[in-house]
């Protein structure tokens, strides 16, 4: 089927491919460990995001003001900054995995926000880094999903698989030959550059969490590109406003999209933000006066993520969250 449609990939590539297990990044943030996956993905941009808030009162801005929205916004971008500068496949990029979740790092980047918003994507933070020799291992849509869950002992699974069914499936063998090759760049300057035998840097990541006082959340979210800044801002509600699941997942959300797309032909929109709802009939004046190009999208609209997760608490007792932004269900036994 694949040299039917003039496909490029051959036998001898595939035969050639294992798979590894790989330790998850880690980072803190007020007592919480946050874990993701590593730089094959953006789920970096979590712990990045999160660094950078540690030190600011998000709770006397409130959540949804026009100072807290701007504020994760400016946070956001920060991170994506460092996300296009940096992270890559670390079989062949050196990516400074340790710098990038440094508090260092984080306070560095924290001195950089300000009142007003960024003119096109804030420049990236510095940090060394080199290049890797490589040595071989023994269109955005509605496909992705994610998966949570949590057993009685408190063993978690969670995982966003993605492509199907916006790509083919080889007849009689269950497998997608996906399109994640979009998410290359072809700047010979990029981290993220095309080259054989790498991977992309892709959008799909999962998030888990040891909060301080002994209970765990798995999630994690589809939406391309808003699917880190929708996993910071269920966390912070969570972590920093103590919602539960549910209300963190119907509560109100907007995103940035103020750096190149992770998607060719990777289109940036200088200043833009979308917010939905009320959120932006509460703050788009305010925040236009902070030089954002503000658009309005509906109420639970697809655009913004639709999160799947399974919190459990330290007495055993489990929450979930089912997004009314997309088709997601809860179910416990």
């Amino acid at each position: 089927m694949h040299d039917e449609e003039d496909g490029l990939f051959t036998a001898e590539d595939l035969a050639g491919y294992r798979g590894e297990w790989e330790e998850p990044l880690e980072s803190e943030f007020r007592g919480h460990t946050i874990r993701t996956n590593r730089t094959w993905s953006q789920g970096i941009v979590v712990p990045m995001v999160l660094e950078i808030l540690e030190g600011v009162d998000l709770e006397a801005m409130g959540r949804g003001s026009e100072e807290y929205v701007h504020t994760v916004l400016q946070a956001i971008d920060l991170a994506m900054a460092d996300r296009e500068e940096h992270v890559a496949d670390e079989a062949f990029v050196d990516v400074p995995v340790e710098q990038l979740l440094s508090p260092e790092h984080a306070a560095r980047r924290r001195a950089e926000l300000g009142d007003t918003a960024y003119d096109g994507t804030p420049d990236p933070g510095r940090v060394a880094t080199a290049a890797r020799p490589h040595t071989p291992a023994s269109l955005l849509g509605k496909d992705t999903t994610h998966l949570a869950v949590v057993d009685a002992e408190g063993s978690s699974v969670t995982l966003t698989p993605s492509d199907f069914p916006l790509t083919p499936m080889v007849p009689g063998t269950g497998l997608t030959l996906g399109n994640r090759m979009t998410q290359f760049s072809l700047d010979p300057d990029s981290a993220n550059r095309l080259e054989p035998g790498k991977r992309p840097r892709i959008t799909p990541h999962a998030v888990m969490v040891d909060e301080a006082d002994g209970g765990q959340i798995s999630m994690g979210t589809p939406g391309g590109d808003v699917q880190a800044q929708t996993n910071v801002q269920v966390l912070l509600d969570v972590l920093v406003f103590g919602m539960d699941l549910q209300e963190a997942v119907e509560a109100p959300r907007f995103r940035s999209l103020n750096f190149p797309s992770s998607f060719t032909p990777h289109v940036t929109e200088p200043r833009t933000v979308e917010l939905e709802g009320e959120l932006y009939d509460e703050l788009h004046a305010g925040l236009e006066a902070r030089g954002y190009t503000v658009r309005r999208v509906d109420r639970w609209d697809h655009v913004m993520g639709g999160v799947g997760s399974v919190r459990r608490l330290p007495d055993g007792t489990v929450q979930a969250g089912a997004d009314p932004h997309e088709s997601t269900t809860a179910l416990t036994r």
